[in-house]
């Protein structure tokens, strides 16, 4: 037998395009040492598989990119890291240059060059104006109709231009002309009853005034003082507790075992309260004197009342209160009501040293009655004991009014901000009284016109409510004789921290000259 034993490097060679995925290769294998057989389709899908060709992606991209056009024998017309365009291999930056691309659109440089059917604001050479103008519409010339206002910059408005007029005409009207407050005539008032409305832990900031007829004299972003009300609950502690002798001659003289016939109790009780901002402590404990008065050496005792005089009285010693503070004194006699006596400054209690004189001092004009010379009227202090510490009186404006036909509401606050101010109030029935205050008003128009170089001011007809009145020197204060009248802000002895009871005074200290008062009658409130 002929020996046709070939080594496999001498087979003959089959091209890939003769092989075909169902002819056989004849394989060994080394671990069993037996022969096998595989298909050209077995080994195309085992190098092709996505396990075989993931694991080898980072070699397979790393080659792809290094075939390149610059190395011939490498050259088969890819470049992975560029593009192949029009005879030269391109990276991105050369797509993203505008002037690369083709078939561009023409974009205009003038507006006339879009077909646009809308509208589109162009300004007009030949008229000097900027015009909407578009396909199938008029050409217009814009204005604020049609555009929308902004925040800060508002537009005109009737109502907004009286507004405006309205809050500033009095200032201007005050600086400008030596009438005052706009020629009103409507009186300034004090001592008008109301009751705080709404109160919710002793907060309010709305008053009601039962008498309608009075809402005339009133009017938004007025100053208004009022009396039971503070701005905090702090409230005074302490009561002064001096020691009371009896002062008498010719058989007027404490009855020390309390039995006489025809005797008197006095007692009497005290507070302290504030002089800049009203609030008054609470009553103290009372202290009691026993009077009576015999005129024949004792045979014979009558009502010993009658007979005080500056012999015969009720002497205080050790009578004190700290700063800015004074004292109110309560009476009560046999047992009756304590009725308010005395608001004592500290110069009515000078060197800790008073005197009750009952019925000897009493004055028709000094707003008690004469019975027992106690207080029938008085602002803000109450006529009769309090149980509890009060509020005192503050400085607000007006915010709104509301009228009705029986009552009206004043909301307290400014108007120009629409803020509310809200005051604390006395308790239940949360009961106020009012005062007009025009200190602010009129100083402010007095330097106004002095500043301007005017010399005089002219008041109106009418009653103002003020305190501490200001004048200049070379100036002069101008009313309608026995018409015009400026009646003192009850209890308006502080200025600022001063004490300061003064209604009108100049501002030089000393030497003041030219200051002229025509016209103009002045109530000191004497009670207050």
């Amino acid at each position: 037998m002929p020996d046709n034993t070939k080594k496999i490097s001498e087979l003959t060679s089959i091209t890939a395009a003769g092989i075909s995925s169902g002819d056989l290769f004849a394989v060994t294998d080394i671990s069993n040492s037996t022969s096998s057989k595989i298909t050209f389709g077995n080994v195309t899908d085992a190098v092709l598989s996505d396990a075989n060709i993931e694991s080898k992606a980072t070699n397979i991209i790393t080659k792809l990119n290094a075939v390149n056009s610059s190395t011939p024998s490498l050259s088969n017309s890819l470049n992975a890291g560029g593009l192949y365009y029009n005879g030269s291999y391109r990276d991105g930056t050369y797509f993203l240059e505008y002037a690369n691309f083709n078939n561009k659109p023409t974009i205009p440089t003038d507006l006339t060059g879009f077909a646009n059917s809308g509208n589109f604001i162009s300004f007009d050479t030949v008229q000097n104006k900027i015009l909407v103008t578009g396909t199938g519409s008029t050409s217009i010339t814009p204005n604020t109709d049609h555009l929308e206002e902004g925040i800060s910059n508002l537009y005109y408005t009737d109502t907004r231009a009286d507004s405006r007029v309205t809050a500033k005409f009095a200032g201007l009207f005050n600086q400008f002309s030596d009438t005052f407050d706009g020629g009103v005539v409507i009186d300034s008032l004090v001592d008008v009853s109301g009751v705080f409305q709404g109160v919710v832990n002793d907060l309010s900031s709305v008053i009601r005034v039962s008498d309608a007829t009075l809402s005339n004299n009133f009017s938004v972003g007025q100053n208004l003082r009022i009396y039971g009300a503070s701005d905090s609950t702090t409230a005074i502690v302490g009561n002064p507790t001096p020691t009371l002798t009896v002062q008498g001659q010719a058989g007027f003289s404490e009855d020390l075992a309390g039995n006489t016939a025809n005797n008197k109790t006095l007692a009497y009780k005290f507070a302290y309260f504030d002089l800049k901002d009203g609030r008054i402590g609470a009553l103290g404990s009372a202290s009691t004197k026993v009077i009576r008065y015999t005129a024949d050496g004792g045979s014979t005792y009558t009502d010993p009342l009658p007979r005080f005089n500056t012999d015969n009285f009720i002497k205080f010693t050790g009578m004190s209160a700290g700063t800015n503070q004074g004292i109110v004194v309560y009476r009560s006699i046999d047992g009756g009501t304590f009725k308010l006596l005395a608001v004592l400054g500290p110069k009515s209690f000078d060197g800790g040293l008073w005197q009750d004189y009952h019925l000897f001092d009493y004055t028709s004009w000094g707003g008690k009655n004469s019975t027992d010379n106690t207080y029938s009227a008085i602002t803000h202090f109450p006529l009769t004991e309090h149980s509890v510490a009060q509020r005192g009186w503050m400085d607000v404006s007006i915010k709104s009014i509301d009228v009705r036909s029986s009552y009206f509401d004043i909301t307290l606050g400014d108007s120009a901000t629409d803020t509310t101010t809200q005051v604390y109030c006395n308790a239940s029935p949360h009961a106020v009284q009012i005062a007009h205050n025009d200190t602010s008003k009129i100083n402010e128009s007095i330097q106004s016109r002095s500043s301007s170089g005017n010399k005089s001011i002219t008041l109106n007809g009418k009653t103002y409510v003020a305190s501490h009145l200001s004048v200049p020197d070379n100036f002069g204060i101008v009313g309608t004789a026995n018409i015009t009248k400026i009646k003192k802000l009850p209890w308006s002895q502080m200025n600022g921290d001063n004490q300061d009871n003064s209604l009108i005074k100049s501002q030089t200290i000393t030497n003041a000259t030219t200051i002229s008062i025509y016209g103009v009658d002045f109530d000191g409130s004497l009670t207050s």
